[in-house]
């Protein structure tokens, strides 16, 4: 059974994490979502093939002391016997790729917004951890075209380019 752990601190109702999930259902994956966040589980959908591991957690905890509670919790549930890839949609989280590469997993970032060019010092940091962490990643999906240049000098690794906005007008199911 093919099996992908999504690892994510974007809140529960991200529709771009919830479609890109529905996909991985599609295609016939057997999903762990990992989430710290706010919010109620069980307004999440289910399926028979999607675990939902939730981590409660204010917006406004997750940095510092917090982050590292966050990453605590998530390499527990990357230890437990359970797939061949995990999908990270944070770059906060790529601190976890290189543990997961050393587990025996692939990795994958889910690249939604271009943090190189954000002048507020949280999408500088999210830019530190894309370098940082790059050479730990197997692929990387990212949502614009004005990323393709960054993503071909900065990640050595397959890369595609899907539109997956949050706006469910520019991407439907």
């Amino acid at each position: 059974m093919k099996k992908v752990i999504v690892l994510s601190i974007h809140g529960l109702g991200d529709n771009r994490i919830e479609k890109h999930i529905k996909r991985l259902l599609w295609e016939g994956y057997h999903v762990k979502y990992v989430n710290a966040s706010e919010g109620n589980i069980e307004e999440l959908f289910t399926h028979e093939k999607l675990e939902l591991v939730h981590i409660p957690i204010p917006y406004i905890k997750k940095s510092g002391i917090h982050i590292l509670q966050i990453y605590k919790k998530m390499i527990f549930e990357l230890k437990k016997d359970f797939g061949d890839i995990v999908h990270i949609h944070d770059p906060q989280l790529l601190v976890l790729s290189k543990i997961a590469t050393r587990l025996g997993y692939k990795v994958v970032y889910d690249r939604h917004e271009r943090y190189e060019v954000i002048p507020i010092l949280t999408a500088r940091l999210g830019a530190f951890f894309e370098q940082k962490y790059a050479k730990w990643i197997s692929g990387v999906v990212y949502v614009n075209p004005a990323q393709t240049a960054y993503v071909e000098k900065v990640y050595r690794c397959a890369s595609v380019m899907i539109p997956n906005y949050q706006s469910e007008k520019i991407f439907t199911e």
